[in-house]
């Protein structure tokens, strides 16, 4: 399995049908992967009505409403929904695409750090790889719908989506 199918599995696991989300390069293996594994992604116009769909559907169903967006400014533009899930105490998992991580050092477009950037609006945040997509999708999921749910935002580098997952187990 590799990273995109591990994730999509999670969500499948835990009764997620939709993705809301405005795609980009980062995440267009994950979106492929979603498609055939069932799941619906909804465009949206921007990545912040991405995250507002997201939250609603946290709040109607209970279960982590799951938003995505691509790297840069289409993360930055998921803030606003984050931090009003964090503060409605509604389920989310914001996922945002991030440069490969042999340039993420170095390379200076389109690059923000997505834990400064998240921390203070979400339940916890963390980076994918290829080792702990399990773990972290495990914890990331528990940590959404616990007492006083909110939002957890995961970091999906694009050299990790298609990787060959070595955490695996659903």
């Amino acid at each position: 399995m590799n990273t995109a199918e591990v994730i999509t599995e999670y969500l499948s696991a835990v009764g997620i049908r939709h993705v809301f989300g405005y795609p980009g390069d980062p995440n267009v293996e994950f979106l492929e992967v979603a498609r055939k594994a069932g799941l619906e992604f909804v465009l949206a116009r921007r990545e912040g009505t991405a995250g507002l769909m997201a939250e609603a559907y946290g709040q109607l169903t209970g279960r982590p409403g799951v938003c995505m967006s691509t790297l840069g400014p289409g993360s930055s533009n998921l803030v606003n929904a984050v931090a009003n899930a964090y503060l409605d105490r509604a389920p989310m998992l914001a996922l945002s695409g991030q440069i490969e991580g042999r340039r993420e050092a170095t390379f200076t477009h389109q690059v923000l750090d997505h834990n400064r950037l998240f921390s203070p609006i979400s339940k916890w945040t963390a980076k994918l790889r290829p080792d702990n997509v399990g773990a972290v999708l495990r914890k990331a999921l528990r940590t959404a719908v616990a007492e006083r749910p909110g939002p957890v935002h995961l970091t999906v580098p694009a050299d990790v989506v298609g990787a060959e997952a070595l955490d695996s187990e659903i």
